[in-house]
């Protein structure tokens, strides 16, 4: 695995007079595999609403610019990213040719991501989320400790997308698009690839750190996974019953539910009706078509298998 080390570029822009400026001169010449990464913003440099998504997002990175520069010069991230790659080729007994990891200072719409530019997967890391647990940054504020398990979960996506063989439709339906297209293009896939695609995500990324907790892995509080555990297969149930988990396209609104974060949905009480962020991660497990514990290139590379009705677990 290559590993392109961006921080320096970003605190660049992020220090420079007008960073707005700095960051679209710098965006807009990166290479096609760095405007992947930002594909989730929904907009590119030359359209008319840059600006209006843009510039809120670098001032709000402003607050917390010297917190996270000096994230970036401590360097504990770096050995843990090395640590990460370490760790998952030593999982798999080979070494991996067709993935990049990718770290940066992002404009925090995630934490970690994924992505594919021609034949090679992507594994993105956004240190912005990593400052010190409490920090009240705005951001997610999730340690640099926790960095080896989500640069786990997204190398299994990047595995997923450039493996020959698999079963992903991500190189097909990808193999032509602009790097800006790469986050629209993957929310046209079924929910049923998503959520199995998310499943085995978390569950490398568990081998990876086998000391993580189940809810470290999938990314929720303990009560969130609880209420999963307990109400999870109905809740399945009950979509299975209201959505196509086969159709391309699926509304937004069936993505933001089960695979998104809302502030709005973090506490209790949940229901049916107003599930944990990120059920989706959760309910995965029942689109597996092998449990098998085996080689994990194959089953990371599996196609997914619809659950019967009424046959969650």
């Amino acid at each position: 695995m290559n590993l392109f080390d961006y921080t320096d570029q970003a605190m660049s822009w992020l220090n420079a007079p007008d960073p707005l400026q700095a960051f679209t001169r710098w965006v807009r010449d990166a290479p096609p595999w760095v405007q992947v990464g930002f594909s989730g913003l929904g907009s590119t440099p030359q359209d008319n609403r840059w600006h209006e998504l843009v510039g809120p997002r670098l001032a709000a990175l402003q607050d917390i610019r010297k917190p996270l520069l000096a994230l970036v010069e401590e360097g504990t991230w770096r050995r843990l990213v090395t640590w990460a790659i370490q760790r998952t080729e030593g999982l798999l007994g080979v070494h991996i040719d067709q993935v990049d990891i990718v770290v940066s200072v992002g404009l925090g719409m995630s934490n970690a991501s994924q992505g594919l530019w021609r034949e090679r997967g992507l594994a993105f890391l956004w240190l912005e989320h990593f400052l010190k647990p409490g920090s009240r940054s705005g951001y997610l504020d999730m340690g640099v400790d926790s960095i080896p398990v989500w640069l786990g979960h997204e190398i299994a996506h990047a595995l997923r997308y450039s493996t020959p063989g698999t079963s992903s439709p991500v190189p097909r339906v990808c193999s032509s698009i602009e790097p800006w297209s790469f986050w629209a293009t993957l929310n046209r896939l079924p929910l049923a690839e998503r959520f199995l695609d998310e499943c085995l995500a978390t569950e490398f990324s568990a081998a990876v750190v086998p000391g993580a907790t189940d809810s470290q892995v999938l990314g929720m509080s303990e009560p969130e996974r609880s209420w999963l555990e307990e109400n999870g297969g109905e809740l399945l149930q009950s979509r299975l019953g209201q959505w196509d988990f086969s159709a391309w396209d699926p509304p937004a609104s069936w993505v933001e539910e089960s695979l998104g974060v809302h502030t709005g949905r973090m506490e209790p009480p949940w229901s049916l009706y107003r599930p944990p962020n990120r059920w989706g991660y959760f309910g995965g497990r029942e689109f597996l078509s092998s449990r098998s514990r085996g080689d994990w290139l194959r089953r990371l590379t599996q196609r997914y298998e619809l659950p019967a009705p009424g046959g969650t677990t």
